[in-house]
């Protein structure tokens, strides 16, 4: 048996293997260099934030587009939209970004995280059932890993209750649900085009809604709640949410290949589970796409039977890591982040849990909503992010040092 690296063996790669690449090319500096030398560089003053909306919606096929700068203010948005506010309650998911919950803080909301299911980290329905309350005001619903959640459900759910679905689709743009694209089944679809996300504009993202009037108003708190054609005049508490216009070209030129970095991030998928699946490796689930939709595989999520190994999850990662690949690893679901056992998050006070507004119970036990999250994290492992400019070969070493280092820390 070969000995690892971190013991002391031959590394597999010499060079490490990032979990994420950043896929840019000509395009992409052919337009940002365009409006360097337009000098127009905000949204209001230029046109290629507004074109990448247009081509958004294009790709879409549907909805009403509020282009921003980042994920988090895109969630953020939604809520606001959506009148989310003091004394509520909105229903999250632990698995995906600390921002699919922490939104609701922004607008002096609790946010109450329901579990997800084992096998894939979906939001489980029957425990979102479970923790709706008179107070809740929105779901939220996260496509983790770049993969489709089960919606009929929670649409049923939201629809039976009245309370309105958010798709948390930061991970999962071009993801489908039943041959329709994530993002178009809610009340909003929110994504993100951070730097490691299936197209980039560094940071940025968007809204998509199919209501025009939440799209207004989104958009409206998107620019600091300023009031058109009145000078100076803000009609509330807006913010600077906007998308500047290098984001935007980048994004012009990155969704031109959409689909086709899709359909390499799947070939990629596919090719690494055949060959881990060929290994016959026990303890190591590998991830199937699940039946109801396609994903995009924003990251490769494997399970891991502990029990199984001699070592610690935390071990075996820096032992993979040693050998040259850039693995990585959850650390915790979200509802275990350390502001929600002191519940400071304004100063020293406990708003919004302690709060007039707020009838619900001021002494939440975070620790205790997601038991399955928080198994489901201790045994994950990402392998890659399954990028477009991976090689055969690069995956090719992926699978040696996961078999190697498996079958060393093997019982």
């Amino acid at each position: 048996m070969e000995k690892p690296a971190i013991n002391g063996g031959k590394r597999t790669r010499e060079n490490v293997l990032p979990l994420f690449d950043v896929d840019i090319g000509d395009e992409e500096a052919k337009n940002v260099l365009a409006v360097l030398k337009s000098r127009d560089l905000v949204q209001t003053h230029g046109t290629w934030a507004n074109q990448f909306g247009k081509l958004v919606k294009d790709y879409l096929g549907s909805g009403n587009i509020v282009m921003a700068n980042n994920g988090t203010s895109t969630m953020h948005l939604a809520l606001i939209a959506l009148g989310v506010g003091p004394g509520d309650e909105v229903i999250c998911s632990p698995l995906g970004w600390i921002s699919s919950g922490t939104p609701s803080l922004y607008q002096n909301a609790v946010p109450i995280y329901a579990d997800v299911d084992p096998v894939y980290g979906f939001i489980d329905v029957e425990d979102v059932r479970s923790k709706i309350t008179p107070r809740t005001k929105a779901i939220c619903v996260v496509h983790p890993w770049g993969l489709p959640a089960d919606l009929d459900p929670l649409l049923e759910l939201g629809e039976e209750k009245g309370i309105p679905i958010v798709e948390d689709a930061a991970e999962a743009f071009g993801a489908t649900y039943k041959g329709k694209k994530v993002g178009l089944f809610g009340s909003f679809g929110s994504f993100s085009t951070v730097w490691n996300k299936i197209i980039t504009t560094g940071e940025g993202g968007f809204l998509v809604t199919d209501d025009e009037n939440l799209a207004q108003v989104a958009g409206h708190y998107a620019s600091f709640a300023k009031v058109p054609g009145k000078g100076d005049y803000f009609d509330g508490l807006g913010y600077n949410y906007r998308m500047t216009e290098m984001m935007g070209a980048l994004g012009v030129a990155q969704i031109k290949r959409v689909e086709e970095v899709i359909k390499k991030r799947r070939a990629n998928a596919d090719y690494l589970r055949k060959q881990l699946s060929s290994l016959n490796i026990q303890g190591l689930n590998l991830p199937e796409e699940p039946e109801w939709g396609r994903g995009v595989w924003w990251k490769f999520t494997v399970l891991l039977d502990l029990d199984k190994f001699t070592d610690s999850k935390d071990e075996i990662l820096k032992a993979i890591q040693a050998e040259g690949i850039g693995v990585a690893a959850p650390v915790n679901p979200d509802n275990l982040q350390p502001f929600y056992s002191t519940k400071q998050v304004y100063g020293n006070t406990s708003c919004p849990w302690d709060c007039h507004y707020y009838n619900g119970p001021k002494n939440i036990d975070y620790s205790l909503m997601c038991p399955e999250a928080k198994i489901y994290s201790d045994r994950a492992l990402w392998l890659t992010g399954c990028g477009p400019r991976l090689t055969n070969p690069d995956l090719d070493s992926i699978v040696v040092a996961v078999d190697k280092i498996l079958n060393w820390y093997k019982k």
